[in-house]
């Protein structure tokens, strides 16, 4: 079996965890070698960091032949810095990450990170994130936070308040909408419910005990969450 890394040279995490799967496959006998490029090519399984079009030519090449990829992302909740996700032919929620019944023991050592359900009752928090962002860019990300506003002050007595990505540099906020600065967890506080699109901030107001609504299935929340503004 052949396994192909590829990492951009110019990103240290991905050198850094491209390298160490690489050693972890070599040591149970696995050929594994580290490509600098995106470039498919000949192998079982090609391993990449997060999705993107350049990509696309390794998804395809991989899909012709039958064959699989997966993905490295970073992890979903805690310091998201220390962990990599793996996931089989997707991204996020749309990976497989062979993880149906798994024993407890994997959840034991993070459940302190889960709180009470809490919900709270003095606004409404829609989320922010990345126009660029593969897990959003498939759709118009402003016109979406527009017609969130909107369904949300429809069927909620309640204020929308905003928050922007904190890595996007120059956030375009909703027209007429409150925008909340400060640390996340300050701004999950007071949340009734927090609305995302596709966000990770969605695992953390789960874990928060807050009800969410995420609306694409590329989101890790999706499985627990609410699926649009009116449930």
């Amino acid at each position: 079996m052949r396994v192909a890394i590829h990492v951009n040279p110019a990103m240290d995490h991905h050198i850094k965890w491209g390298i160490t799967f690489a050693e972890g496959l070599r040591r149970h006998g696995i050929n594994a070698s580290i490509e600098s490029t995106y470039t498919p090519v000949g192998c079982d399984l090609a391993v990449f960091w997060g999705h993107s079009p350049v990509k696309s030519r390794i998804i395809n090449a991989q899909k012709e032949k039958g064959r699989h990829y997966l993905v490295m992302e970073r992890g979903y909740f805690a310091d998201r810095f220390k962990w990599a996700s793996l996931g089989y032919n997707g991204l996020n929620g749309q990976a497989d990450f062979c993880n149906v019944n798994s024993p407890p023991d994997r959840w034991e050592p993070h459940k302190y990170l889960m709180k009470s359900w809490n919900p709270g009752k003095d606004y409404v928090l829609l989320v922010g994130q990345i126009p660029a962002d593969s897990s959003c860019s498939h759709i118009n990300i402003q016109q979406w936070y527009v017609e969130s506003v909107m369904k949300a002050r429809a069927i909620q007595d309640l204020p929308v308040v905003y928050r922007h990505h904190p890595k996007h540099r120059n956030p375009s906020v909703p027209c007429g909408i409150e925008v909340m600065d400060g640390s996340l967890e300050d701004c999950l506080k007071g949340a009734a419910c927090v609305i995302t699109f596709s966000s990770t901030v969605g695992v953390d107001a789960l874990l928060a005990g807050k009800p969410v609504v995420a609306v694409d299935p590329i989101s890790m929340a999706w499985p627990l969450a609410g699926h649009s503004v009116k449930e």
